[in-house]
């Protein structure tokens, strides 16, 4: 049997934020999530995939924590963030693409691109981090860095 999109519900915690603009080799937003979280996403994601068919979804999103947004050691990000993440799935959409609209980020990505977003939330569930996914056209639109999520009281490795 396969899961539905419109039955898929939000479980984890997901955030996202960015530095100011002086930042310009991290340019961009910044986002991790718990387990729960990335699993909740990398579930969503293959209920769209195998649907085949344009769905769209919105996550709840979590301020981060000094903990979190240090992890890249930027100092204090911009006090502003969405106040939710909507992912639109379109499968003839050839890119990857996200955009701030009405208070809420919009990623709208195609089947071509969903692997490389379902593979960014499992690679930040184990640990790791610091890469970005880019839209094709690098000078158009600024990208999305993933972030491992600090461990209590332990170092990374």
């Amino acid at each position: 049997m396969t899961l539905k999109v419109n039955d898929w519900k939000q479980v984890g915690h997901v955030y996202l934020w960015r530095y100011s603009a002086r930042r310009s080799k991290h340019a961009g937003w910044h986002m991790t999530a718990d387990g729960d979280g990335c699993a909740s996403i990398a579930d969503l994601l293959d209920r769209m995939s195998a649907e085949a068919v344009g769905h769209h979804r919105t996550i709840a999103l979590n301020a981060p924590s000094p903990e979190i947004f240090s992890v890249p050691n930027f100092g204090e990000p911009i006090r502003e963030k969405p106040g939710t993440l909507r992912i639109a799935y379109e499968p003839g959409y050839p890119d990857f693409e996200p955009s701030i609209a009405d208070g809420r980020m919009i990623l709208r990505v195609g089947e071509e691109e969903l692997p490389d977003l379902r593979s960014a939330f499992v690679e930040v569930s184990t640990g790791g981090g610091d890469f970005a996914l880019w839209p094709k056209d690098k000078k158009a639109a600024t990208p999305i860095w993933f972030w491992w999520m600090p461990r209590q009281g332990k170092t990374r490795f």
